[in-house]
């Protein structure tokens, strides 16, 4: 029998059919699982997606085996209706939901890790103190995910209005994000004059109607245009990685048993951003923690699901990370999901917590 082991994002769901032995026989995507406002139809369908494409997939190299048991990772909400969509998809087993750190603790105990920081849309840090488990960040946008995906689009938008008013330095951002968000190029001199206060408007309005991923999507833009040369984008990136690593600093000082030589993990698709983010997370964890083990490793929390749904058994762990890069390679071919969410906007969000 197998396990069922299930990443549930706000944007897409990795699944991945595993072995006893670690060997891992089937993957599927599927679109958003947690942080969903549309309903249960989504969910449902996000999970349908994915277990029949772990199945399908399970069935080209032999007889898709039977599922014992599934293990959810959810970033958040939906927590019931992932459970039950991904239940009835999977032909009635039990689920067992868990939440990132947990995904995250296991990679660290078998990589031997002291603290992982995980930056997507949102941030939150993982740190091992014994047996007990340290977290940083997580609380959102409005009140932390400094660092995050979220947080690097933000301050592109807030460094293209500054630029209109003259307050920071002239930005190729203010290009390409009027274009993202409000699906238009800009006419000559509209960043000028009384038209500044319009396209200001527009932008704000665009961007709180926008969902924390819509925002966060604009952070590949930033770090394209800081490819080339431009200050402003850098400045961001450079930002973010110190935010990022005072996430892993907290987390390591706070330890009572801290290590003499720690080991810090950065995860997740901001780390993916480019060298001004990972140098300035880098330095900046040797500035604060002095003798420190920096490591980025190119995994994704689907592993964790995985290892979360093999016990961490040391032989089976050892052959999912081994096998790994194949791994990801495989969920990069599953086809796309059929049903996108759409989570909250910034002004919906803003509102649910008033």
């Amino acid at each position: 029998m197998a396990v069922l082991c299930v990443d549930g994002g706000g944007t897409k769901t990795a699944a991945l059919l595993v072995g006893p032995d670690g060997a891992v026989l089937g993957c599927g995507v599927g679109g958003a699982l947690a942080f969903v406002d549309s309903g249960g139809e989504v969910v449902r369908q996000s999970a349908q997606d994915a277990v029949t494409g772990v199945l399908a997939d399970a069935a080209k190299s032999a007889a898709a085996p039977g599922i014992e048991r599934a293990v959810v990772v959810l970033g958040g909400g939906n927590s019931v209706e992932a459970r039950d969509a991904v239940s009835g998809a999977a032909g009635g087993v039990p689920v067992e939901i868990t939440g990132e750190p947990q995904a995250a603790a296991a990679l660290a105990r078998v990589e031997g890790y002291d603290a992982v920081v995980l930056a997507g849309t949102g941030v939150i840090a993982v740190g091992l103190d014994g047996e007990e488990l340290r977290l940083c960040g997580g609380l959102g946008v409005f009140l932390a995910d400094e660092g995050s995906g979220f947080d690097i689009g933000w301050q592109a938008v807030r460094a293209v209005v500054r630029s209109f008013d003259g307050r920071a330095p002239e930005t190729a951002l203010a290009e390409c994000v009027p274009h993202c968000l409000l699906g238009q190029d800009l006419a000559p001199g509209v960043t000028r004059g009384s038209h500044r206060r319009d396209l200001a408007g527009r932008l704000r309005l665009a961007a709180l109607s926008a969902t924390r991923v819509q925002i966060a999507s604009l952070a590949p833009l930033v770090s394209e245009v800081a490819a080339g040369g431009d200050a402003a984008a850098g400045a961001i990136l450079d930002r973010s990685g110190r935010e990022l690593a005072l996430h892993g600093i907290a987390l390591i000082r706070r330890m009572r048993g801290r290590p003499a030589n720690p080991c810090v993990a950065g995860m997740g698709g901001v780390f993916r951003a480019g060298p001004p983010l990972r140098d300035a997370f880098r330095a900046a964890l040797e500035q604060g923690l002095g003798d420190v083990d920096v490591v980025l490793p190119d995994y994704d929390l689907i592993l964790g699901a995985a290892l979360l749904g093999v016990g961490e058994e040391p032989t089976a762990a050892e052959r999912l990370v081994t096998e790994w890069p194949a791994t990801q390679v495989r969920l990069r071919t599953c086809a796309a999901p059929s049903v996108p969410g759409r989570g909250l906007s910034i002004r919906d969000s803003f509102a649910a917590v008033q």
